[in-house]
């Protein structure tokens, strides 16, 4: 009989998630393993799949969804439902939201996480992967894209936790059939990516114009990309009077347009996978980057280990030789087209699903690390989050985030919002009476 696995994510809208749920889903069905699509609802857009894939939802349509009253307890029970009618070896949920209901919820099946890691100052994020870290204890196994999201979890706090690299796949069917094939001296340049603060735009401008200023070099650099930074790097062009060098562009019109640079860059301060970057190394342009396994230095492109204007700008202009740029750009397309592929992935899954049933993982009593969560302005999701769990009855671990909001309101004066849940919450926060804030709520909703 087949092995069962689901591939749990909230829904296909977004890019990431969609290019995951193919890869993954093509990988293992390969592989002979009966695989099923797990979405909150269907989206109307979203691709056809093998006929072998089973496709479900815990209902019916977005509607249907925006209609639920608490949306993680009612998600929580239907995800039970769902796994109770139809039995499965192994669920992996793609997403954190996924991983914290699957981590929540009453099921026998074995729960193995697929994690992207971006880790930033947003309060927001910092608080959902520190709740995506406390389930990932808790499950026991981890599977990361690449060696610097291995990084994070190479800590005591993860030592029981079975840890597993599979690499994405890519999926351009054109790649093959695209490649660059005429090296010259770096004049132009290009980089890819969301205008957000994390892909360090700014970096890459500055060291334009240092280019410019220390080296006496004018390099062209064309940024396609859209996001909230845009009038912001405008403005930094501008001050540096770089408005004829530096170009910013929602998207590129066809990806064969690329091979007509001579040096894509990125300075992301992301450890997930750099989807762009692999795809223009496959490509065979040489690539430069910040702090990436994907890259050998000197082998099949460049990197430099720091986020620092002048270092970046001294590298570009140290490898400006059109003999050596041949070299390093044929040598990345040789080398991503030989180990980004569906078929590796293949073997790398299949490898960590038979070890998973073979040598399954201890369920542990997990823990939130109260040095992730200091800071003012998370008060706002520990307050959502220990409501949540409050209502699905997680006691302990509503009690751990009660806890750790109550240190931070110690050290800050906030302003009580009108609602009667959230004063008795702030109030019972103050004097640390989690039972009393648990049985007011109770009898609130009664």
């Amino acid at each position: 009989m087949k092995k069962r696995i689901i591939l749990f994510t909230n829904h296909l809208t977004n890019s990431s998630n969609l290019r995951t749920v193919i890869s993954w889903s093509k990988a293992l069905t390969n592989a002979n393993y009966a695989v099923t699509i797990l979405t909150y609802y269907p989206d109307s857009n979203e691709p056809s799949f093998d006929t072998r894939i089973t496709r479900a939802n815990l209902v019916s349509s977005y509607q249907a969804y925006t209609e639920l009253s608490y949306k993680r307890v009612a998600c929580k029970k239907l995800l039970e439902q769902y796994l109770n009618e139809h039995p499965q070896d192994i669920l992996i949920p793609l997403t954190v939201n996924c991983n914290l209901l699957a981590a929540i919820a009453s099921c026998s099946v074995q729960i193995l996480t697929q994690t992207q890691l971006n880790r930033t100052d947003d309060p927001k994020q910092k608080f959902e992967f520190a709740l995506n870290d406390w389930a990932i204890q808790k499950q026991g196994s981890v599977i990361v894209q690449t060696e610097e999201q291995l990084e994070h979890f190479n800590t005591p706090l993860f030592k029981h936790v079975k840890k597993y690299i599979a690499h994405s796949p890519l999926l351009n069917s054109e790649i093959k059939n695209i490649q660059k094939d005429d090296y010259k001296s770096i004049k132009k340049i290009i980089t890819i990516g969301r205008l957000t603060r994390e892909k360090n735009h700014q970096l890459m401008i500055e060291a334009l114009r240092i280019l410019r200023d220390e080296y006496h070099e004018n390099y062209n650099l064309d940024i396609y990309g859209e996001g909230e930074l845009f009038n912001e790097l405008q403005t930094q062009i501008k001050k540096y009077h770089l408005e004829q060098q530096i170009k910013i562009y929602p998207n590129m019109k066809t990806i064969q347009s690329i091979v007509s640079y001579d040096l894509f860059l990125s300075a992301s301060a992301f450890n997930g996978i750099h989807k762009t970057l692999l795809e223009a190394m496959s490509f065979g342009l040489p690539s430069l980057a910040i702090r990436t396994s994907v890259i050998k230095n000197g082998h099949n492109g460049y990197t430099i280990n720091c986020y620092d204007a002048h270092t970046l700008a001294k590298k570009i202009h140290k490898i400006n030789h059109p003999e050596t740029l041949a070299i390093i750009g044929k040598q990345a397309r040789q080398n991503i087209l030989a180990h980004y592929t569906i078929d590796k992935l293949q073997s790398e899954l299949t490898y960590i699903i038979e070890d998973l049933l073979r040598h399954k993982p201890k369920r542990y009593k997990a823990s939130i690390p109260s040095d992730e969560l200091t800071t003012t302005e998370e008060y706002q999701n520990y307050f959502e989050a220990s409501l949540n769990f409050i209502r699905i009855a997680d006691k302990k671990l509503s009690k751990q985030i009660f806890k750790h909001t109550r240190h931070i309101l110690k050290r800050a004066s906030l302003t009580a919002k009108s609602i009667t849940i959230q004063k008795a919450y702030k109030t019972c926060l103050r004097f640390n009476q989690f039972e009393i804030f648990y049985h007011f709520l109770h009898e609130s909703r009664n």
